[in-house]
């Protein structure tokens, strides 16, 4: 998510394949938007019918702090959203996991490595 840039109108392809396998497990039964822009998603969620079931933000080390405000905007107004991140910018050991965690408190999960298969798995998890 991010658009700083005039040159910046590609989605990047990790979430987008994601996007596109929970479409393809879950067909007719989620509803998925991909958002670039951070002023786009808050508009888009400010003006829903409804809050998301979850989000997710890919976490890199170029947008942080741009998840952070995120994370903590949509903790303190939709408590009851899910709150997935997933991303390289995580230490992978279990002390790295835990510090990020603990310092990003508004994330309810975070996914290692390649997304497709554990965001089914929690997406179903949730449709149950």
């Amino acid at each position: 998510m991010h658009d700083f840039r005039a040159n910046h109108f590609c989605t990047p392809l990790g979430v987008a394949f994601v996007a596109e396998y929970l479409k393809h497990e879950f067909p007719g039964q989620v509803d998925i938007q991909l958002f670039k822009s951070p002023a786009k998603l808050i508009a888009a969620i400010d003006n829903a019918d409804a809050p998301p079931h979850i989000v997710g933000l890919s976490n890199y080390s170029w947008n942080q702090e741009l998840n952070r405000y995120l994370e903590q905007r949509i903790a303190a107004t939709m408590p009851d959203t899910v709150l997935i991140q997933g991303g390289p910018h995580i230490r992978i050991g279990e002390d790295g996991i835990r510090d990020h965690l603990v310092s990003h408190p508004e994330v309810d999960y975070y996914i290692m490595f390649e997304g497709e298969f554990p965001t089914a798995n929690l997406v179903r998890y949730f449709l149950e």
